[in-house]
């Protein structure tokens, strides 16, 4: 029940991630203000590489991280992929729709045939692996467990997008 209280208290898009594009912070004006438009003022991609979730993520896997996430953007998102300490990693991934109808489009393109619903931001659909597709609004978020070497996959990839469904 604390991690979850944690998590639940993890901030958005305000943290220290690093950009691909070297040492730069990982918000750009410009992308922050694209992005944000089409998210009512958050930047997702900001969101899912940020300092917080990255705390809230080593508190779930009661590890830390091997180095400090990155930021790769794309024209509608982004991608953070996020290396434990003790071996695998998890990658979060994206996009930024102009609309919910979109973004639902997205999502059932997605969503893994067969996966379970999971209770978590307007829909989602959670795979055998553990790994989550989920839409909150206009955003469209994948988090990858596939590669995490942990037993509670499932539970990781709900509470860190519990916490992005906050966010948005």
């Amino acid at each position: 029940m604390i991690v979850v209280a944690v998590v639940a208290l993890a901030a958005c898009g305000s943290g220290t991630a690093t950009s691909s594009k070297g040492n730069a912070p990982a918000t750009s004006k410009a992308n922050a203000q694209t992005s944000s438009s089409m998210t009512g003022g958050h930047d997702p991609a900001a969101d899912i590489c940020s300092g917080e979730l990255s705390q809230a993520l080593q508190a779930l896997a009661q590890q830390p991280l091997a180095g400090t996430p990155k930021l790769t953007r794309t024209s509608d998102g982004g991608q953070c992929r996020y290396a434990l300490a003790s071996g695998g990693s998890l990658t979060m991934t994206v996009w930024a729709s102009p609309d919910n109808q979109s973004a639902h489009q997205h999502y059932s393109a997605l969503a893994p045939a067969g996966g379970k619903a999971a209770d978590v931001g307007d829909e989602a659909t959670q795979s055998a692996d553990g790994s989550i597709v989920m839409r909150k609004s206009a955003n469209v978020v994948k988090i990858d467990t596939g590669a995490v070497t942990l037993t509670d996959r499932e539970g990781i990839a709900v509470s860190l997008a519990a916490t992005l469904a906050g966010c948005w």
